[in-house]
């Protein structure tokens, strides 16, 4: 279900960027300046980013119930090949307010365990307790006809040197009515625009019910 994309890849500030307004396609995750178009839409989601105590910043990321049948294969192998998740908040005019980027070689070890596991071939998961990535701790990929979930979780913890989650993404959300979320796989690409936010001084979370 690759999808198909234009031209005009560009490079700003280290992350990889599609025009305006292009369709996404792989192999590699890129968050373009706005959002990508024909990505799966997720009808359920939650969304939340917390900056409010310095060095303890926690974001999570829930996508559930796709609008197209998903299978293992549409998230990519992480096990086996090199793979690039890309996490792309949007606010509510369509700007990039912020980006997670969590990208691994095969077989590659976090914390000193695999970074990836498949597990009964039902879904991929990522773990890494050292927070090295974007500050990404988990990330899971369920497949299914109408129950295709993607979670991402991250956080800061400066006591122990793990400040790699970015900081600035409330700031760059705060006002709107909305967020969109994008999760981009080397094979496929997740969005929601969830509403019903609630917002408090360094922290914004948002919903989206079917």
């Amino acid at each position: 279900m690759s999808r198909q994309r234009g031209m005009g890849i560009g490079c700003v500030l280290g992350v990889l960027l599609l025009g305006v307004g292009e369709a996404w396609s792989g192999p590699v995750a890129l968050c373009s300046a706005a959002p990508a178009v024909g990505c799966v839409d997720m009808a359920q989601a939650k969304f939340s980013y917390d900056e409010r105590k310095a060095g303890k910043e926690k974001a999570k990321i829930d996508l559930k119930r796709g609008s197209e049948s998903v299978t293992l294969a549409d998230f990519g192998d992480p096990e086996v090949e090199s793979s690039v998740i890309g996490v792309c908040i949007y606010n509510a005019a369509s700007a990039l307010a912020g980006v997670l980027e969590v990208e691994t070689d095969p077989g590659e070890d976090c914390a000193g365990k695999p970074c990836w596991i498949t597990k009964a071939g039902k879904q991929h998961q990522y773990k890494d307790k050292l927070n090295s990535r974007s500050g990404v701790s988990k990330i899971q990929f369920k497949p299914g006809s109408d129950k295709a979930r993607t979670v991402v979780q991250g956080k800061n913890n400066s006591p122990k040197g793990q400040v790699a989650l970015p900081t600035g993404v409330v700031a760059g959300l705060a006002g709107g009515l909305s967020v969109t979320v994008q999760v981009l796989t080397n094979e496929e690409c997740f969005s929601a625009t969830l509403g019903d936010v609630k917002e408090k001084p360094g922290s914004f979370s948002a919903k989206l019910k079917p």
